[in-house]
């Protein structure tokens, strides 16, 4: 999967941009401040619907302009999509193919990316809808019903906490329903877990680092037990909390070191590794079960991970052959570890060109 061209308009301090990328590498270069990082960050809004910096779309628009526009050309294989979003004051506007697009995951599913930024390190101190998430998109892009049962669990679990709020009598009702999709959905957790914990294990082997790693699954209720009983069970205290205290919602893939939290024992730089090495193994999973790898951002490398560590993700992306964005102050910074074949951009006052 690849991005052939991106257009950005009124993102930040970038007012126009017309970019051909490369299959390959694509290196911004620039100061601080220069608008570097918006490029990736208009990629992960087309990906995702977000930024990786904040969840606020209105504020990505840059100020004075009535409308934010991102639009690509993707492929992957030998198809092509054009995917589109628009954002202005009162709507947000998706498009595909050049027809409206009714829902966010329509064009998701056209363009797979993983971010490694500033805040990456949240995958591992953060709190467990990040670790579900991580989880959560392998299996969108990776098995095709899973997200049908995500959005009917979801349904079904808005629909039994409003019965809590308005009318316990309703509540058998939702109970059977609400278990029978939790079940599913978190089936296709342990599946998800077990594929990319296992990959991650394999890079720590490899690398010598983390000894004692190890992970667990909670699925969100009581162990062995079925959801349906846990929530018959539950309904009296559900009443008083007014939600529902019980399912894959509070689901938390739990990450331990020597027996302990990890995010206890690691220093901020090796939190920041392990959840470097999780979205490696990430796009590694993907590659072997897609046969194709996503888009991969990385902003900041020089200054998010060291030497050591940029010179064993770069190696083992590039081995992997998939498209890469990646953001640097000066090129000279990752030069030691990047093909002739890198195309470099230079970003000055939100103005991007190709060197």
């Amino acid at each position: 999967m690849i991005i052939e061209q991106l257009t950005i308009q009124h993102l930040r301090s970038i007012r126009q941009a017309e970019l051909d990328l490369a299959p390959g590498i694509n290196l911004f270069c620039g100061s601080n401040g220069a608008g570097k990082t918006s490029v990736l960050e208009a990629v992960h809004v087309l990906a995702t619907g977000r930024s990786f910096r904040t969840i606020q779309l209105e504020t990505l628009r840059q100020h004075g302009q009535a409308e934010l526009i991102l639009a690509a050309r993707v492929k992957e294989g030998d198809t092509h999509h054009r995917i589109g979003l628009s954002k202005g004051a009162e709507r947000l506007v998706l498009r595909l193919d050049a027809a409206p697009a009714k829902r966010l995951s329509e064009i998701a599913r056209h363009l797979a990316v993983i971010a490694l930024h500033a805040d990456s390190d949240q995958l591992v101190q953060g709190g467990p809808s990040l670790r579900r998430r991580f989880l959560d998109w392998w299996l969108f892009h990776s098995r095709s019903d899973f997200f049908a049962e995500w959005m009917r669990y979801q349904r079904l679990l808005k629909q039994r906490n409003a019965a809590l709020r308005t009318d316990p009598r309703q509540l058998p009702a939702w109970d059977e329903p609400l278990a029978h999709a939790g079940e599913v959905v978190a089936g296709f957790r342990r599946e998800a877990a077990e594929r990319l914990m296992g990959q991650l294990e394999r890079r720590l082997v490899e690398l010598g680092e983390f000894a004692g790693f190890s992970w667990s699954l909670h699925s969100g209720w009581s162990r062995g037990e079925p959801l349906l009983e846990v929530l018959r069970r539950s309904r009296s205290r559900d009443r008083e909390q007014g939600f529902t205290s019980n399912g894959p919602h509070r689901a938390e893939l739990r990450l331990q070191v020597m027996g302990r939290e990890a995010k206890e024992v690691l220093s901020r730089g090796q939190q920041k590794t392990l959840a470097t090495l999780m979205l490696l193994s990430l796009a590694e999973s993907y590659r072997l079960e897609r046969q194709t790898l996503p888009v991969i951002l990385l902003d900041d490398l020089a200054a998010e991970l060291d030497g050591q560590h940029r010179e064993h993700l770069l190696h083992h992306l590039i081995r992997l052959g998939g498209q890469i964005l990646l953001t640097a102050l000066k090129g000279g910074e990752l030069d030691p570890w990047l093909p002739s074949s890198t195309r470099r951009f230079a970003v000055r006052g939100g103005i991007v060109t190709v060197l």
